[in-house]
């Protein structure tokens, strides 16, 4: 909403979503274009509607917002797409489909698996703290023992486990499982680029 403020007091009805390559195949689609804000007039796609709304594409995408001058210039009206200056106007309008090379998917997964896996140690060290304050004379100290004991201490760690499923409370799991399904769903599948392209670029 800023930016789009930004936009108006600069006298420009354009904005820019920045291209980055480690984005899911929704975010992918939508990146790396100048779009015209609602009931500007302009040769850029019209803004869609959810991201002026709700302030971005997908949660934890990457991409930023710019206000954009365009120039009539081909020299000058380039945005960065894929590391590298590319004319606005062509890059806007591109095809509307998930174009990552195998190179940002991965990264993208990567990056998901980094996100996850943090949030899995979070919510042990969450689920540990209670277990510790809930059974301070069978719990360790330490996490990584409590882990630990799962192989050298099989008795300590099933009284433990026992005891938390007993008392309804979330037991810590080492191993952390990336799930399936990591996409995120395309927030208006009705939108495919825009309004009718210019007939020239």
């Amino acid at each position: 909403r800023k930016t789009v403020e930004s936009c108006y007091n600069l006298g420009t009805g354009l904005i820019e979503l920045s291209w980055n390559g480690a984005q899911s195949a929704t975010v992918a689609k939508y990146q790396g274009r100048v779009y015209s804000l609602p009931g500007v007039k302009s040769k850029f796609p019209v803004l869609p509607e959810f991201i002026l709304e709700q302030g971005y594409i997908c949660k934890n995408g990457l991409s930023r917002a710019f206000p954009f001058r365009f120039w009539n210039d081909p020299e000058l009206d380039t945005i960065n797409y894929k590391g590298k200056n590319c004319p606005a106007l062509r890059t806007s309008w591109r095809p509307f489909v998930d174009d990552r090379s195998p190179e940002e998917k991965q990264n993208f997964y990567n990056l998901q698996h980094q996100l996850l896996e943090n949030k899995h140690k979070e919510k042990n060290r969450r689920a540990y703290i209670r277990l510790r304050y809930a059974f301070p004379n069978i719990c360790p100290e330490r996490l990584s023992t409590f882990y630990s004991w799962q192989r050298t201490h099989p008795d300590k760690y099933d009284q433990i486990v026992n005891s938390a499923l007993a008392s309804g409370l979330v037991v810590p799991t080492k191993e952390f499982v990336m799930p399936s399904g990591i996409e995120p769903p395309d927030p208006d599948p009705s939108y495919r680029g825009g309004r009718i392209k210019p007939l020239f670029l």
